[in-house]
């Protein structure tokens, strides 16, 4: 083996505009005879560059440990990701921060020297499967680079701008040194060449999957067509129609190298690093991962949509199967183990979350055999006949609503799991005293239609009366006051004498308890004709609730628009949705007498 000779002379400190001197000129020589160094270093009167010179970041030599010589990229990028304030972001900030920082910080080196594998694996950061992060966003991964096949992407580069026949100084030295012609792509690789030159030989691999050359010129065309004889003598068919298809120049043409994966044929990091990576398992659940990315939704919701689909959530079956942890029951409703699935749709409370939304979902009859199933459930919701009018808009919307609610969900089990001070706690509605009525008031803003309910229960719980009504307004605030004055008529002219009106808007109630000259503009007529009808009664007052313990009246508001309005009925002809409220209050209030 002849030892490899290097003599390199280095710009030291110069800037564009700087006069250029031998006392700004440094001699690199490395295996170089010292007698032979000494020599150069007098004739030319520079200084000799020391062994471990960093050179625009990078060593200027490399000794025989080359994972030794690159760990500083490693040691840069734990300095910048171990920080307390890293610990503090959120998945989908760390997903920004792997991309922007881990990503960037090697990008020069990576792209001048062949990195060793060693050093490439400890960049590589595991989150779930690297392999499975590393995949594209539309196959389920999060885009991430694997390091080494960047890095092989990067120098790659400069293998395509030898063999494509660059004109420039430097490629046309190279092509004449290491004698490439046609043909070089088809070599083996050279043994004697310069180091930062044994990586693109050893690529020439990949510039030979994505590369096509054109040889135009080296065959006889007299005819400027092809010899279909002589083609289906030689190829098979499939073949043969292949490169029929194939246009002839009119007239002679340079030949020239094409890059066959960009469509203009001109060669790119990004389709260089696709053809690298390969082709890719197709999901064969049909995850239509390619919308979730899509969805106008902050990335925050995205990565955590893609942790459910992924089915990567710390859920308690989750770790029971990685850790072997005895406790995996439901921290929510502890009744059956916290998977995915029981957690977002068939936990009791998690059901009565589902029910409680706009579309009143009954989560339970949802089935969904995979975590991607859930994917698709939020990229493409289920259809409502009364929604048809605007299809894409309510898509939209119930993409939205179904990604909060799974945020919602998980930052509640969260609070219930690590936040044992704060505990959980559900209001139901309660019956009034003895001889007192209750009316319970809410409104609800629709498409194109508001409307109001009011429900009212006696002191054994039972339900006196219903109604719901619509009103010309688009304004929740000023429907949430004249609900309560309608509930105060309707108390009226039933003739009650002791009732107490409930309602979940607070605003409205501190209106109604608070000093007059305090009430907002637009509810100030509503709450003085509020409180002059109060004055009818023996005793009435304005309390507010919670919105689950105003669940019945807000089910009624919610089911109004499918209703005949105005609507009016008693216990026995209530809604199912209010129905099951009022069961679930029922139930509530025999659980707490025990």
């Amino acid at each position: 083996m002849k030892k490899k000779h290097q003599v390199v002379v280095v710009l030291d400190g110069v800037r564009e505009g700087v006069e250029l001197g031998r006392w700004r000129l440094q001699l690199a020589a490395d295996g170089v005879a010292v007698g032979t160094k000494r020599r150069l270093k007098l004739e030319l009167e520079m200084k000799c560059v020391k062994k471990d010179a960093i050179y625009l970041g990078a060593p200027l030599f490399t000794t025989a440990n080359k994972s030794k010589d690159f760990k500083f990229i490693q040691d840069k990028i734990e300095a910048r990701l171990k920080g307390w304030h890293c610990k503090c972001l959120s998945w989908a900030s760390r997903n920004t921060l792997i991309k922007s920082v881990a990503h960037a910080i090697p990008s020069y080196t990576i792209s001048s020297f062949e990195v060793p594998v060693k050093v490439c694996d400890n960049l590589d950061l595991a989150w779930k499967s690297w392999e499975h992060l590393c995949r594209p966003k539309k196959f389920g991964g999060l885009g991430f680079r694997k390091a080494k096949k960047f890095n092989e992407v990067l120098l790659s580069k400069l293998t395509w701008l030898i063999a494509s026949g660059r004109d420039n100084p430097c490629m046309t030295a190279l092509r004449s040194k290491y004698h490439v012609d046609k043909d070089w792509l088809k070599k083996d690789p050279i043994k004697e060449c310069l180091v930062q030159l044994e990586s693109n030989e050893k690529l020439k691999r990949l510039i030979s999957k994505g590369a096509c050359f054109l040889s135009l010129t080296s065959y006889p065309w007299d005819l400027r067509a092809w010899n279909h004889t002589l083609l289906n003598e030689l190829l098979e068919t499939e073949y043969v129609q292949a490169i029929l298809k194939i246009t002839i120049p009119a007239s002679p043409r340079p030949d020239n190298l094409v890059w066959i994966a960009d469509p203009k044929g001109l060669f790119s990091v990004k389709s260089a690093l696709t053809t690298n990576l390969g082709p890719f398992e197709v999901d064969k659940s049909d995850t239509k991962w390619y919308k979730l990315w899509k969805l106008k939704l902050h990335e925050r919701l995205k990565v955590l949509i893609w942790r459910i689909g992924s089915g990567i959530l710390p859920t308690k079956a989750n770790i029971v199967s990685r850790l072997g942890s005895e406790d995996a029951l439901c921290p929510l409703c502890s009744v059956d183990v916290e998977s995915i699935d029981h957690l977002f749709f068939k936990c009791s409370i998690t059901k009565a979350i589902w029910f409680g939304s706009r579309w009143a979902l009954h989560s339970d009859l949802l089935s969904f055999p995979d975590c991607t199933d859930i994917v698709n459930f939020v990229c493409d919701p289920p259809s409502y006949s009364h929604h048809s009018s605007n299809s894409i808009a309510t898509s939209a919307f119930f993409s939205i609503s179904i990604t909060l609610t799974l945020e919602c969900i998980w930052n509640m089990r969260n609070q219930v799991v690590h936040n044992v001070k704060h505990k959980l706690t559900i209001s139901f509605g309660s019956p009034p005293p003895p001889q007192v009525v209750k009316l319970n008031v809410d409104a609800a803003l629709a498409a194109n239609i508001t409307t109001l309910a009011v429900t009212t229960r006696d002191h054994c719980g039972n339900v006196l009366k219903a109604w719901a009504k619509p009103l010309n307004s688009n304004d929740s605030f000023e429907a949430e006051a004249a609900a309560i004055l309608w509930a105060v008529e309707l108390a009226l002219s039933e003739k009650y004498c002791n009732i107490i009106v409930e309602s979940d808007a607070q605003l409205c109630i501190d209106a109604l308890t608070g000093p007059g000259d305090a009430v907002d503009w637009k509810i100030r007529v509503l709450c003085s004709n509020t409180k002059l009808l109060a004055l009818s009664f023996m005793s009435c007052s304005f309390v507010w609730v919670r919105r689950d313990a105003n669940h019945m009246a807000h089910s009624l508001a919610k089911a109004a628009p499918f209703l005949t309005l105005p609507f009016h009925c008693n216990q026995e002809a209530l809604p199912p949705s209010v129905l099951e409220a009022w069961r679930r209050d029922l139930l509530s209030v025999s659980a707490t007498s025990f």
